[in-house]
């Protein structure tokens, strides 16, 4: 493409370089400079003919100087363009589609700092025929465009030539949907592109076309709907930590097209979400998009909600899956789907969405993972505790720097010392972790310091009330948080979650038959995989897997547990059950075996512990339980005896708070 210098319009304007995509107001020698033109070395030249060196040097044969030095030059050009009027007509049609502008700079190759200045004409940069061309045509791909002619219109405010746009371009799909006009057909005749005007006419355009061949008859081709997303919510607050998380999560969208963050309660999986989908939209011609399914409550609606979300306006529930593959085809969108946990009947449809456009990912979060093809899980974990295996200080662990952050917006005052940070860090630790938590929590010391806080933790439930009144109301307690989950589950799975709520620590498939009163401790190994698939248990690896009840979780558990009839029963079975591993283990331990046989009693003591609670609390009125927990304080002697009462206790405190 030849080199054109275009002269300003007026003195005191700018010279333009096609070449250089740049404006240099004032001096022509500073342009030349500029552009790379050697003027020192020829100082003694005249203006005109280092003016016409330098149209060689870009490539265009003979030599080019200005009008007012020569009186008309030949190569130059003098063309008024309305950048005002472009710029506004693009950011219409941009947000009537409800994209931004640093989307569309990375669907036309551009960085976002780079088209902020050449649509707004600062810092000397100049907005070239292609990139005009390259705003046109991705606004008609996005849906923002309805005809040709309001296509070819915007060209007009900058002076670009309707043969600019390339013949090929128009068998784009999204370009061939175009209408003719906004009545279909214009008075004048359809606006064509520059190739099919060749053809009819019989006269080329740039290449040699057969006058033999009659001209093709145009084709009907079907309008694409319009996509709208609503835009991300925007949060209110910074995201503290989650650095690792973030990155986990930007690698499995770049390789796997179905990616669900899986986790409690409570552990911030839609915060997470939106936040990496933001660092993530760059990647995305057609950007990203947010739907919240929580309040769908019929999985029938599945397919309709995510329509509307959109923006399509489907005309019946069995059409708007279909709506939906058309919308989405050709498209290269983020899409954040929330809360699907209680749609899992309908997660195909899904799957059906990504079978229609391989450049559709999806981002989900749901409580219990989908199980569809291709699937990627991440779980997300609660927040990093200190005193944690790396040696993390309080100052310095998340979960603690989400507390002082959330407790300052409730009390701008609140300056922790080196007493209240280490009740801080017991505060986050009896909380799990888990971000809900540690915000209702931080909303407390309005009323209380931290070290009057912590004991009060021992009712977590009846404590943590109290959150934002424009939160779900599923997140405005914790108790709420954990109803949504147990609504979920079945009737069995509930009853042995209730039942769960017994061990005070680890436990694995035997011992969960044995305090539920399952026979068949396979089937109850199928049942906590469940739990844990729900989000409600965590797995500890291993020969024998085990598991294990966030602290606030099991309260909850506790509390469904001592609303049925059921209460003593269990917790006998446990007295029962971890008696006999006691004696187990004490039979056991004169072998060789010794210092593994104590190994496994230090694991299992938080239970041992509670059996021992239960029985001194039995004891006076059930003397079966009492000679029960004489017998089980007689297996622990060794226990005792060789590791201590304090390891012991050590033992039960990791085993709650890991």
């Amino acid at each position: 493409m030849p080199t054109t210098v275009r002269m300003p319009p007026s003195r005191g304007g700018s010279y333009r370089c096609s070449c250089r995509s740049r404006a240099y107001p004032g001096s022509f020698l500073r342009f030349l400079t500029d552009c790379g033109y050697p003027v020192a070395s020829e100082s003694k030249l005249s203006t005109r003919k280092r003016t016409g060196r330098f149209a060689a040097r870009c490539g265009e044969a003979g030599r080019w100087w200005p009008p007012c030095l020569d009186g008309g030059g030949k190569g130059w050009e003098t063309r008024v363009r309305d950048l005002r009027a472009f710029r506004a007509a693009v950011r219409q049609h941009r947000r009537a589609v409800g994209r931004t502008q640093q989307q569309l700079a990375r669907s036309i190759g551009l960085h976002p700092d780079v088209l902020s200045h050449k649509i707004n004409g600062t810092d000397n940069a100049v907005l070239t025929t292609s990139d005009v061309v390259g705003i046109v045509t991705m606004l008609a791909s996005w849906g923002a465009v309805a005809t040709r002619a309001d296509m070819l219109a915007l060209l007009d405010p900058m002076e670009v030539p309707p043969d600019a746009i390339p013949a090929t371009s128009w068998s784009v799909p999204s370009l061939a949907a175009l209408r003719e006009t906004g009545n279909d057909v214009a008075a004048s005749g359809p606006v064509v592109p520059p190739a099919a005007r060749a053809q009819r006419s019989g006269k080329p355009s740039g290449a040699a076309v057969s006058l033999d061949q009659p001209p093709a008859p145009p084709q009907p081709v079907a309008q694409r709907p319009r996509l709208t997303p609503a835009p991300l919510p925007a949060p209110a607050t910074a995201l503290i930590g989650r650095e690792r998380e973030r990155t986990e999560v930007a690698t499995a969208v770049a390789a796997s097209r179905l990616v669900t963050l899986t986790g409690a309660g409570g552990t911030g999986k839609t915060r997470l979400a939106l936040q990496a989908a933001r660092d993530l939209a760059g990647n995305f011609a057609d950007g990203v998009a947010f739907i919240d399914l929580a309040p769908v409550r019929d999985s029938s609606l599945m397919a309709t909600t995510l329509a509307r979300e959109l923006g399509l306006a489907s005309a019946s529930a069995e059409t708007a899956e279909a709506d939906l593959k058309v919308a989405l085809r050709d498209r290269e969108l983020l899409l954040v789907v929330d809360n699907v946990e209680h749609l899992l009947d309908e997660t195909e449809v899904l799957a059906r969405m990504l079978a229609a456009d391989p450049a559709i990912r999806l981002l989900v979060t749901s409580r219990i993972a989908l199980r569809l093809y291709g699937e990627r899980t991440l779980r997300v974990p609660p927040l990093h505790l200190p005193g944690a295996a790396d040696g993390t200080g309080a100052e310095d662990s998340e979960a603690v720097q989400l507390f002082i952050v959330r407790a300052r917006a409730a009390r701008p005052d609140f300056a922790p010392d080196g007493g209240e940070l280490a009740a801080i860090a017991e505060i986050c630790a009896a909380l799990d972790g888990l971000p809900l938590a540690i915000e209702l929590a931080a909303a407390r010391t309005r009323l209380y310091p931290p070290r009057a806080l912590l004991p009060m933790l021992r009712s977590r439930l009846a404590l943590l009330t109290g959150g934002p009144r424009d939160a779900p109301q599923r997140q405005q307690t914790l108790r709420a948080t954990l109803d949504w989950s147990h609504d979920l589950l079945p009737p069995l799975a509930r009853r042995l979650f209730t039942h769960l709520g017994a061990f005070a620590g680890p436990f694995d498939a035997a011992a969960a038959a044995a305090v539920s009163g399952n026979e068949d401790p396979v089937v109850t190994l199928q049942d906590l995989v469940g739990l844990a698939d729900q989000s409600l248990l965590e797995v500890i690896a291993g020969e024998t897997p085990s598991f294990r009840m966030l602290q606030t979780v099991r309260e909850y558990a506790q509390e469904r547990l001592a609303e049925t009839r059921e209460l003593d029963l269990v917790q006998r079975r446990h007295l029962e059950y971890f008696l006999t591993v006691a004696l187990a283990a004490r039979a056991g331990l004169n072998g060789p075996g010794q210092a593994g046989l104590l190994d496994e009693m230090e694991k299992a003591y938080p239970n041992f512990r509670a059996a021992l609670k239960f029985a001194y609390r039995q004891a006076e009125h059930d003397s079966r339980c009492l000679a029960d927990g004489l017998r089980l304080a007689a297996a622990l002697r060794p226990l005792w005896q060789q590791r201590g009462p304090r390891r012991g206790r050590a033992a039960a405190r990791s085993a709650a708070c890991p």
